[in-house]
C-alpha cells in the first residue's frame, strides 16, 4: 500500500503534468507567432506574452506586440489553470473568457485566425507599425 507521501508526490506529478503542458503550447505558439510578426515587419515588431497574474489556482498572460521602441499594444489574455486545458483567452483578466481553447490544435487555429484576418487588431496594429516606419525612413 503507498505511503501518503507517495500517493502526494504522484498527485502532484500529474496535475503539474497537465499546466505544464499547456503553457508550454501557448508559449511554442506565441514563439512561432513572433517570428512571423518580426519577419513581415522587417525586425520593428515582436510577440510577447506578459505575466499578469500567478497563484495557486491559474497563471494569466497579456500577449502583446512590442516594436522596437519599446511601445506596447495588448492584444488579449490569456489564463492557464491547474487543469491545463482549456486555456481561457479574455479581453481582460477581469472579465470572463471569450473563448475556451481547449487543445494545442485549437491555440494554433487561433492565432492562424488572428495572423489571417485583416480585421484582426493584430494585422491592424502590424499595418499601421509597418506605415509609420516606412515614413520615417
Amino acid at each position: 500500500m503507498p505511503t501518503l507521501e507517495e500517493l502526494l508526490r504522484a498527485s502532484l506529478k500529474g496535475a503539474n503534468v497537465k499546466f505544464d503542458q499547456a503553457n508550454s503550447d501557448l508559449h511554442a505558439t506565441v514563439v512561432e507567432a513572433a517570428k512571423a510578426v518580426e519577419a513581415v515587419t522587417g525586425g520593428k515588431a515582436t510577440l510577447r506574452l506578459f505575466p499578469i497574474a500567478k497563484d495557486d489556482t491559474a497563471t494569466g498572460y497579456d500577449l502583446c506586440v512590442v516594436t522596437v521602441g519599446q511601445q506596447f499594444r495588448k492584444l488579449t489574455s490569456f489564463t492557464v489553470t491547474g487543469a491545463g486545458y482549456p486555456i481561457a483567452r479574455h479581453a481582460s483578466p477581469e472579465q470572463t473568457a471569450e473563448q475556451h481553447i481547449k487543445s494545442s490544435e485549437e491555440l494554433s487555429s487561433y492565432f492562424r485566425k488572428l495572423a489571417s484576418d485583416p480585421d484582426s487588431s493584430l494585422v491592424a496594429y502590424l499595418a499601421y507599425i509597418v506605415r509609420n516606419f516606412l515614413e520615417e525612413e
